[in-house]
């Protein structure tokens, strides 16, 4: 499966890290609204840090079995 390592966010492609970087400069209960998207379907994303064996990433927040960026069996 592709993971993405770079999405949308208020039209300019941001990296994961990028991401994780705001994300973690938002307080909490803004962070739903940070906007981020997927760089294939435009829907919601968020940016996970790595951790064990995965590199960080983006995952979807609801599955889209039509993108190829999203997990097919979340």
């Amino acid at each position: 499966m592709a993971r993405a390592n770079e999405c949308n966010m208020e039209g300019e492609v941001i990296t994961v890290e990028s991401a994780l970087t705001i994300r973690d400069a938002t307080p909490s209960a803004r962070r739903k609204s940070l906007g981020f998207e997927c760089i294939e379907c435009g829907k919601a994303v968020r940016p996970h840090k790595a951790g064990g064996n995965g590199a960080a990433h983006f995952e979807h927040l609801e599955r889209n079995p039509q993108c190829q960026l999203s997990d097919p069996i979340r």
